[in-house]
């Protein structure tokens, strides 16, 4: 990467730091109060379900906010590390392990900068919707790729890149028609989203956060995982549970028509 691309970078993670140092106190809240309900009811029990079994794992929580899916692997039996670029979300992480100890060890750190952790020490890295976050995403595969152990496995999830396009959008007259426009699916700019967290359901908060993402295509994140020395060991595109539409009709349109989000396993077998 050349020198200017680096500074370019190294500015965007700046930026993105200082929008969750902001935003820390606010969005824990609204994740402990249960207010995202395509957290709650969607995107975390399939993500679970896909990483499967973690019991005695030794595991990496790659940006892990206020703590909360850190937290859930912990009670499945794994040995849990937890960092972020936020050190208030590190500060919230921590006061809520010191009032319920789970032997979880928090450290404010950059994802694309993993060097005060110990090489080849985890057995799997989860991120759970944070790469679209990540400015040096190509960095960020490198750091993992270094922490895990001979045979460990990266997994993440992300916003469906081919679906939430820049130029995404539902004709909401006609949703149940799967009225769905993908459009700017190769334009690449930082942009504002806004955090598509349930706003149209009763009793929910309606969009309070909007951070920066990053567009990028489905091979710029498979290309360059595969660069980095990773084999791709799975991909998966969930669908909400009929429970789950049935609790909250607004998912329905996810479970129909377009894929919201998509996730994938990456194994490194070079090191084994």
């Amino acid at each position: 990467m050349a020198r200017d691309d680096e500074k370019k970078m190294k500015l965007m993670e700046e930026e993105s730091g200082k929008f969750w140092e902001e935003k820390a106190l606010s969005f824990a809240e609204y994740t402990r109060s249960g207010r995202d309900v395509y957290r709650e009811y969607f995107n975390n029990p399939a993500f679970f379900s896909f990483v499967g079994e973690v019991k005695g794992k030794q595991m990496l929580d790659a940006e892990c906010g206020e703590g909360s899916n850190t937290r859930c692997f912990s009670d499945q039996g794994a040995k849990l590390v937890g960092i972020d670029i936020s050190k208030k979300f590190i500060d919230l992480a921590i006061k809520e392990e010191i009032k319920r100890p789970k032997g979880i060890k928090y450290i404010a750190t950059s994802l694309s900068d993993l060097s005060c952790l110990d090489g080849n020490s985890f057995d799997l890295v989860v991120t759970t919707m944070v790469f679209m976050d990540v400015a040096n995403y190509e960095k960020a595969f490198e750091e993992i790729f270094k922490v895990l152990k001979p045979g460990g496995s990266l997994f993440f999830s992300i916003l469906h890149p081919c679906f939430k396009t820049a130029g995404y959008n539902w004709n909401e007259y006609e949703l149940n028609l799967g009225k769905l426009t993908v459009s700017d699916y190769f334009t690449n700019k930082p942009a504002f989203s806004g955090f598509d967290s349930g706003d149209k359901i009763k009793g929910s908060a309606n969009k309070p956060f909007k951070s920066i993402i990053h567009r990028r295509t489905m091979s710029d994140y498979i290309n360059t995982l595969i660069k980095t020395g990773f084999v791709i060991g799975k991909i998966h595109e969930p669908r909400p549970s009929k429970e789950a539409c049935e609790r909250f009709p607004v998912f329905q349109k996810w479970r129909d028509h377009a894929a919201k989000v998509l996730y994938l396993r990456a194994n490194n077998p070079s090191k084994a």
